[in-house]
């Protein structure tokens, strides 16, 4: 695999969760989100150990924590912020002083 066709793929699977979001219902939208992930970290995964010289189940496995522990992280750090955004009171640009 080049560079070029990693980073195309890439984009690819980007495109692929997007379009998934759009496409379902809200109700279903994070059950979806995420499994189009699972699924697009598999296939990296498996990209992975075709390229190199490891276990399949390993380079799986690996890819899969990882990228659901970021995306895990990633949650929590939007609910935080979130969180913390309810406290801060809000800039309003129209006061009277």
């Amino acid at each position: 695999m080049t560079i070029a066709s990693g980073l195309r793929a890439r984009r690819d699977r980007r495109c692929g969760e997007a379009i998934t979001v759009l496409l379902v219902s809200e109700d279903v939208r994070i059950v979806a989100a995420v499994s189009v992930v699972v699924i697009c970290l598999t296939m990296s995964g498996i990209v992975a150990w075709a390229s190199g010289s490891g276990t399949a189940g390993r380079a799986i496995a690996r890819s899969l924590l990882t990228g659901l522990f970021v995306a895990v992280l990633a949650y929590s750090a939007g609910l935080l912020l979130e969180t913390i955004d309810q406290f801060v009171p809000q800039i309003d640009g129209n006061r009277n002083n």
